[in-house]
């Protein structure tokens, strides 16, 4: 957690229990499904979990909220705090070709057992304008709004809704089993709020089939909403230079990546890099913008 704005504050001319509050600005990703199900989910797989957020000036705090356990309540766990600098934190370059070439340095204050580092994209991402309708809200899959998504080597998925009025739900599906069919079984992330701006987001989604479910849980008449989805996937970026064995705190790495897609003259294509020891390979993401001029 992090230094928020301090949107209590009755008298905005005078501080009142102090000049911010904080709020989350990093964390594991939220795997509850409805219901107060929680899928298990840790960056690397196991009962270890590596989670990285943006430093700022201000206070900060870090919380581990338990949501899943086994065979006792009471277990020890260790935390460890450290620092990590990718310079560039973001890549956005304007080109007159299809393809090119850039470094990234990475640092770490704290010792690795390795850099694991992997590059997605280029992708882009599309909005679109839906009606919602009002659907079962006991049952996801009677969804009026089902749109399919085909997953290739992406850093990630997200799906959003917004809309002024009324409440829809927003999940994301995938056919896990390829059978073609998508079933409530098969949900992997959910969003579910009581209003209509719903947000989900999938991190290094396994390659297959998925779709996105907009439910209308209490619509009246059928009122427009802006559905956006974004995957950012591909194979036409590449990246050099990670080392082999451990890596020791202090030690600047520089990768090379280069990029190479038949682009269109004046749209914005994008990508990721992502960061990580080798059993959280993207704890860290650089996102990547690339311009055709």
């Amino acid at each position: 957690m992090g230094r928020s704005q301090n949107t209590f504050q009755v008298f905005p001319d005078t501080v009142f229990g102090g000049p911010y509050t904080i709020d989350t600005v990093g964390g594991s990703p939220n795997t509850n499904t409805g219901d107060g199900v929680w899928r298990f989910h840790t960056a690397s797989g196991g009962p270890n979990d590596f989670v990285t957020a943006p430093a700022q000036e201000g206070l900060h705090a870090v919380a581990v909220h338990q949501v899943g356990w086994q065979e006792q309540f009471d277990t020890p766990f260790g935390v460890t705090l450290g620092g990590a600098s990718v310079a560039p934190s973001a890549v956005d370059i304007t080109s007159p070709t299809d393809s090119g070439a850039f470094d990234v340095t990475f640092t770490s204050s704290v010792d690795l057992d390795g850099l694991s580092a992997a590059a997605f994209g280029l992708s882009q991402p599309t909005t679109t304008t839906e009606t919602a309708t009002q659907d079962d809200p006991d049952d996801p899959s009677s969804a009026s709004l089902k749109r399919d998504v085909a997953i290739t080597n992406a850093a990630r998925l997200t799906a959003s809704t917004a809309m002024d009025t009324d409440d829809i739900d927003l999940f994301v599906v995938r056919d896990a089993n390829g059978d073609g069919q998508f079933t409530n079984t098969e949900i992997v992330a959910s969003s579910t709020t009581p209003a209509s701006d719903e947000s989900v987001e999938l991190i290094r989604p396994a390659d297959g089939a998925y779709q996105v479910w907009v439910l209308g849980w209490g619509v009246s008449g059928n009122p427009k909403f802006t559905l956006s989805i974004d995957a950012v996937q591909g194979t036409d970026l590449t990246v050099t230079g990670a080392p082999s064995g451990p890596l020791p705190a202090g030690t600047p790495v520089t990768l090379s990546l280069t990029y190479n897609r038949a682009m269109t003259p004046g749209e914005s294509y994008f990508g990721a890099l992502q960061l990580g020891p080798p059993s959280a390979p993207a704890v860290l993401s650089v996102p990547i913008r690339i311009t055709r001029s």
